[in-house]
């Protein structure tokens, strides 16, 4: 099949490496670090928390507690830990020190779109600077959406109070004053908050679990814009409005998946034809895979037995033919993403292409079926980000635009999703030849709320991918 049974090999490299699941029901970074014990004790809790969240990652199983944060590293977990948009970002950096393959870029602008950080010049944002204290406090209180114009009629008693208020920026003031107010942030010493203080990481973990378990209490009291009330879910959807809101809570449980892709050159009488079969036992931020995966390329099948084990950011999968097992570091560079049903496609809800189809006995359980028929925008939303990453090799984002991809969601009394799926047919061009693409998901949820223990294998070999 020419030129594109490289990329055909690609597609299969990723699905054999696909540990991650149906939206947050995922893997999220590890919430155990080697150096957990160095870190101070007032910490620990923290930073266990956000790493279970997978808003904090560490460096090679290392969470460098002592470590100053970069400016670069700040705004990301800000960003992480609010859940802001990070597709809708332009397709030209803003700095030129943070270019569009730079880990941290999405968060950048993201961040930067929203009004929550600057550059420290027009065109430099200045990634690697050490992030202080008071370049913290505010971002943190500028992530809650206060204004300049808000924070110019504030009184400042925590302000006047510090020995060292003289050392604080003008433009930090407000914000400051804010983060202390609401107990976001501490002081240093007697009566100090150390403004130019260097950041440490362990420091910012608490600061940014404080701010996720706080947010809705620590806005300060500023008048709200009116906006126009959203429209209600209509009444037949609310079930499965609610399902995907549950669904972005941490999963516990079995998830079944049989997953089919197929690439079909009929000129040239060519096939390449890929069936996964896995059960993955989820506990939060844990998942042991195991099934088995059949492969056809112009008509020679391989099938081989499949098995991994995803706990935190350590990724481990099993060599079959030397019966050991591989170990891969996914670090912050390479880390999949975890995908969260975004913003906007909740808020325009209502206007998707959804029809509710009824009653199904699903093997005894009842559920209702409901079916969406949406662009590839729209569904990359909802897909299992593997998945994703397999189609898009094939095709470009405009032509994923052009695809009508067709998902099926089965909810129960609980109003838990207890099944989806997922397929898209295609036809299209690639190097002068006319190309069929077929792409199949089933997804069976079970045993929700189980614990399941899952332990890292022992004797593991490092495995190194170069690019």
């Amino acid at each position: 099949m020419k030129n594109y049974q490289l990329r055909m090999k690609k597609v299969a490299t990723v699905a054999t490496l696909a540990v991650f699941t149906f939206t947050s029901m995922a893997s999220a970074q590890g919430s155990v670090f080697k150096d957990l014990d160095a870190t101070s004790s007032y910490a620990k809790d923290a930073i266990v928390a956000l790493a279970e969240k997978n808003v904090i990652q560490g460096d090679n199983g290392y969470f460098n507690p002592a470590k100053t944060t970069s400016r670069a590293e700040m705004i990301t977990m800000i960003v992480r830990a609010l859940g802001i948009d990070t597709e809708d970002v332009p397709t030209e950096a803003t700095f030129k020190d943070v270019p569009v393959d730079h880990w941290a870029f999405k968060y950048v602008e993201a961040a930067f779109r929203e009004g929550i950080v600057e550059g420290v010049s027009e065109d430099e944002f200045g990634k690697e600077l050490e992030t202080t204290r008071e370049q913290m406090a505010a971002m943190f209180v500028r992530a809650l959406g206060v204004s300049p114009e808000d924070l110019s009629t504030m009184e400042f008693p925590n302000i006047e109070a510090l020995k060292d208020k003289d050392q604080i920026s003008a433009w930090a003031i407000g914000e400051v004053e804010i983060a202390l107010s609401e107990g976001l942030m501490m002081g240093m010493g007697e009566n100090e908050f150390a403004p130019k203080g260097s950041a440490k990481r362990e420091q910012v973990a608490v600061v940014v679990d404080r701010f996720i378990t706080n947010v809705e209490n620590i806005a300060p009291e500023v008048p709200a814009e009116e906006t126009p009330d959203e429209a209600p879910i209509t009444e037949e959807l609310v079930p499965l409005y609610n399902a995907l809101v549950k669904s972005q809570s941490e999963y516990k449980g079995e998830i079944k998946t049989n997953f089919n892709f197929e690439i079909i050159d009929p000129a040239n009488e060519g096939s390449f034809i890929m069936n996964m079969e896995e059960t993955k036992q989820v506990n939060g931020t844990s998942i042991h895979s195991t099934g088995k995966m059949i492969m056809e390329i112009d008509g020679e099948t391989m099938e081989e037995p499949i098995e991994s084990i995803t706990i935190g950011n350590k990724f481990y999968m099993k060599d079959f033919t030397e019966d050991l097992w591989l170990e891969l570091d996914l670090e912050e560079g390479m880390q999949e993403e975890l995908q969260v049903i975004n913003e906007d496609f909740m808020k325009n809800f209502n206007s998707l292409n959804i029809v509710k189809e009824g009653e199904a006995d699903l093997e005894g359980t009842s559920a209702t079926k409901y079916v969406l028929t949406l662009t590839g925008e729209e569904a990359n939303a909802l897909m299992p980000a593997d998945y994703t990453e397999i189609y898009t090799f094939m095709m470009e984002e405009e032509e994923s635009n052009d695809v009508e991809f067709v998902f099926e969601f089965y909810v129960d009394e609980n109003e838990d999703v207890i099944k989806m799926n997922y397929a898209f047919d295609a036809i299209m061009e690639m190097e002068g030849e006319i190309l069929e693409f077929n792409m199949f998901l089933e997804m069976n949820f079970t045993n929700i709320g189980t614990e399941y223990t899952i332990t890292a294998p022992e004797n593991t070999h490092l495995l190194i991918i170069e690019e």
